[in-house]
């Protein structure tokens, strides 16, 4: 079974190199290969990659996807990547050395594992605890059941390449850099949804050197979310197995967070309205 890591990137050259530092140092079984993707950098990021390339003892394949969007990004990067297991970090994370080969492990004994998400540490203890997923036991998450946005996180998490290809990728309105970043939630929820299993994977872990540590930066991000949020609703709402257990996360949410579900409502209409006439977006084949 071989593995590719996927690392997209965006104008971010210092956080990458030292992403990419971290990737130098795992342990790489046989058969791994890294992807680069430069989702349409104007500053050093290209340089950097082309360097670590030249210097590296591994495949490493460089793309680059001028159009922004995360998802899209994802899309380029998994697209130009040959492994059977393809895992997702992002450039401002440090991943552990054991990453690959705890992967390998549990995609090898759980044939029915189609997609994972594992931990995500604080890099920078002077960075504010947010983006980060630090639950210490395993979660799993059956075929047709709700995978709700958070439990599993874009800065760790991936799939079988076979399940990728079903799936049609990620949805390409959707992810940082555009108004909806909620790629993560929305792919692992409708490869659940549409009858495929996966798990949350403590062993599987990377730290995140996210460098917000002002209210104002979490609260923009914090904005970001809600309208993934509202996207994520309006998507999954077509899945009639899930419009019940999406009911009760929107009327929970609600009790904690009445201004917040506020603003998810109105990104739902606003993504409802930009995009009525191509709601329907390719699904696994069972």
């Amino acid at each position: 079974m071989t593995f590719s890591l996927v690392i997209c990137t965006r104008n971010r050259a210092g956080q990458l190199g030292r992403c990419l530092a971290s990737v130098a140092g795992m342990d790489r079984p046989a058969g791994f290969e890294l992807v680069l993707v430069d989702n349409g950098s104007i500053d050093d990021t290209a340089s950097v990659i082309a360097a670590f390339a030249a210097g590296a003892d591994f495949p490493v394949t460089g793309v680059f996807e001028p159009t922004p969007g995360l998802g899209r990004a994802r899309n380029s990067g998994w697209r130009a990547a040959g492994g059977d297991v393809i895992a997702f970090t992002d450039d401002d994370c440090h991943v552990a050395a054991d990453l690959a080969t705890r992967l390998l492990v549990h995609f090898v004994a759980e044939p029915e594992l189609a997609f994972y998400g594992g931990r995500i540490d604080l890099h920078d203890p002077a960075d504010l605890p947010i983006t980060i997923l630090t639950h210490p036991h395993r979660r799993d998450f059956p075929a047709h059941s709700l995978v709700r946005p958070g439990r599993i996180q874009g800065a760790n998490f991936g799939a079988r390449r076979a399940m990728l290809v079903a799936a049609g990728g990620f949805d390409d309105r959707l992810g940082a850099g555009t108004d909806y970043p909620c790629e993560d939630a929305e792919f692992v929820a409708r490869l659940a949804a549409t009858g495929y299993a996966g798990a949350y994977l403590p062993d599987v872990a990377v730290s995140h050197e996210h460098g917000r540590r002002t209210r104002a930066e979490a609260w923009r991000l914090r904005r970001g979310y809600q309208a993934g949020a509202g996207a994520f609703y309006v998507l999954l709402a077509r899945y009639p197995s899930l419009r019940l257990p999406l009911l009760a996360a929107i009327l929970r949410r609600s009790l904690r967070d009445p201004l917040g579900i506020v603003a998810e409502w109105r990104a739902a209409l606003k993504f409802r309205e930009t995009y009525r006439a191509n709601l329907p977006h390719s699904q696994p084949k069972a």
